[in-house]
């Protein structure tokens, strides 16, 4: 059966993806052919039973084909390891042919946001506190959270808010839990915060 298909994969920089050739795990396979470029580079191959995925200089000790499923792995990615990549993938019949390809994006470290406290001050019983959270990934967006038996007053920047967001508050004196979240729609990381006026 012969088809193609695009998918699209996100990855971040200095981590590790797997790019999935999906195909049917009954084909036992003969031939493996991961390209780049309209000029069909290889970078990673498996033919007479031998792999080779140290073709292509740029790509050189990051790539782990799996011979059984036609997989490819990349390590340690790089920003311009965002692109296009092509699978072409034979049983042994000639109804076992698939070509699939694969869109890759490369974003940016995704690190924790930071946390910082701008002021917190006691004033007759009550905790008055300013919160301000950051981030050094890009292109993400940011949001408060409070702990859910948080019933007091809480004013903070919209969410969608890139780069850091403030938040600021008054409470009963006692420990409350406060937590920022990152997200690029991807994926999403928090931190938290315990705050109490001495």
């Amino acid at each position: 059966i012969r088809s193609e298909d695009m998918r699209n994969v996100i990855g971040y920089a200095g981590e590790t993806v797997v790019l999935k050739a999906d195909v049917d795990t009954s084909w036992a396979l003969k031939t493996i052919r991961w390209s780049i470029y309209s000029n069909s580079t290889l970078i990673g191959t498996f033919e007479n039973n031998e792999i080779k995925d140290n073709r292509w200089p740029p790509f050189k000790d990051r790539l782990k084909l799996n011979k059984s499923n036609g997989d490819l792995t990349i390590k340690n990615l790089m920003k311009r390891d965002s692109m296009e990549y092509k699978v072409n993938i034979k049983g042994q019949t000639l109804k076992e042919e698939k070509t699939s390809h694969v869109h890759l994006e490369v974003r940016g470290e995704f690190h924790e946001p930071n946390i910082t406290v701008v002021y917190k001050v006691l004033n007759a019983g009550k905790c008055i506190i300013s919160l301000k959270c950051s981030s050094e990934s890009e292109n993400v967006s940011l949001m408060w959270k409070n702990e859910s038996n948080f019933k007091e007053h809480f004013l903070s920047d919209c969410p969608n808010v890139n780069k850091e967001a403030l938040m600021s508050t008054y409470f009963t004196n006692r420990d409350v839990n406060f937590s920022c979240i990152a997200t690029d729609y991807n994926r999403n990381m928090s931190s938290q915060i315990k705050v109490k006026c001495q």
